[in-house]
């Protein structure tokens, strides 16, 4: 649960509600203020996509499941359309960069968002108001985006534009790097991607470092810099040393042999306390085989993370980075939102890290249906086929005269 993610809906959250039926605005709706439309238009999609989440989830089978995915129409790219209608109605309306932010932020890659990064360019780019949607894509950005940054640096008059603007196409070049990367090395038609993250990230440094972002542009900056030149994928993970929570001394090349989870979460962060159980399922799956978890508990008392990992069972070890919020192994490790995850080989490399470890997917393979793939499942079991191979290659070559 990162401390920047409440951040992200501020500007829609003042705006106030206005009640609007399912199929659309009734005709007094139309003399509303643009800003009660646009939120009334936010709050539906909200609450539809509410009904869909608590549909499936209760949904007995996976026939259930995947009929209700076939008829949902709740998704950013069914409202994007009336998003955009929205904003062309009034584009020189504070509304309109909000709902051209809404489109682009969530579906980053349906022509509704190259339409509203075309109109953001058009009509927007030498405003200061563009700042806001510059801060939004450091978060979810894309081709439109990107597109959006770019212009923003050429043509934006303003220092806290051009500066978020840097800030964010940095992030996004470096996030995307680290996603098309997942499992390796990074190959050379990528260098020039992470290149140009470098130098954007420097020139954030070198001339906005004082702008405001938790803390400063600078300092995250600076932070940005040391992951990717310490703890990028295919790099070896830097060793640190703590106590588990049972007082146990532990260093993370103890685990070397092993492809090792590493998750950083606390007792207080929801979505630390959601993936839990998941974790712990594959502790067991992958019992005897070449596999382990390493937690790093994150600001909590000792005696609390200890109780609850008794009360949900997690049996895999933690180390206690003590009561604060930027220990020292979350400081070596860069960790700027919980939960944080790092997937290391059997050498310590990183293969992968972040996100990317907590996404899913639908994916399609000829001659079968729809499946769900979960990205750490998939990432795991590779690793371990991988390290079971060596093993096997090592034990062939010893049994050799």
């Amino acid at each position: 649960m990162s401390r920047i993610n409440a951040a992200l809906a501020v500007s829609l959250a003042l705006l106030p509600p206005v009640r609007l039926c399912a199929d659309g605005p009734p005709n007094s709706a139309k003399l509303a203020a643009p800003a009660d439309r646009l939120a009334a238009l936010v709050a539906e999609q909200q609450k539809a996509q509410s009904e869909f989440s608590s549909a499936y989830k209760s949904a007995g089978t996976e026939a259930d499941r995947k009929t209700l995915l076939e008829n949902s129409h709740c998704s950013p790219q069914e409202f994007a359309p009336r998003f955009l209608a929205l904003a062309r109605e009034f584009p020189t309306d504070p509304a309109a960069l909000e709902a051209y932010r809404w489109i682009i932020t969530r579906a980053s890659n349906i022509p509704e968002a190259k339409t509203a990064a075309d109109l953001v360019i058009q009509d927007w780019v030498s405003d200061s108001r563009l700042e806001t949607l510059c801060k939004s894509l450091v978060y979810h950005s894309g081709e439109a985006g990107n597109r959006v940054l770019r212009a923003a640096i050429e043509k934006s008059p303003h220092r806290p534009v051009q500066g978020n603007a840097r800030y964010s196409l940095a992030t996004a070049l470096r996030k995307d790097a680290d996603r098309r990367t997942a499992g390796g090395h990074v190959p050379v038609r990528l260098q020039a991607q992470v290149d140009e993250a470098e130098r954007l990230f420097k020139e954030v440094i070198d001339g906005y470092a004082e702008l405001k972002f938790l803390p400063t542009l600078g300092k995250a900056a600076e932070a940005d810099l040391y992951e990717m030149k310490n703890l990028s994928i295919g790099k070896a993970a830097p060793e640190f040393e703590g106590g588990t929570l049972d007082g146990k001394p532990v260093k993370l090349s103890d685990y070397r042999g092993k492809v090792l989870l590493v998750v950083f979460w606390g007792t207080w962060c929801g979505p630390c306390m959601a993936d839990l159980p998941h974790e712990q399922e594959l502790f067991k799956k992958y019992d005897g085989r070449p596999f382990t978890i390493l937690g790093i508990d994150c600001g909590d008392k000792r005696a609390k993370a200890v109780k609850t990992c008794a009360d949900k069972g997690v049996t895999f070890p933690s180390v206690w980075d003590g009561e604060s919020s930027d220990g020292p192994v979350q400081k070596q490790s860069n960790v700027r939102g919980w939960p944080t995850l790092y997937l290391l080989d059997t050498k310590g490399v990183i293969r992968f890290k972040g996100d990317y470890l907590r996404g899913r997917t639908q994916r399609k393979l000829p001659g079968k249906d729809w499946e769900a793939v979960v990205f750490l499942d998939e990432s795991v079991e590779l690793l371990v086929k991988e390290a079971e191979s060596e093993i096997a290659v090592h034990k062939l070559e010893k049994s050799r005269p």
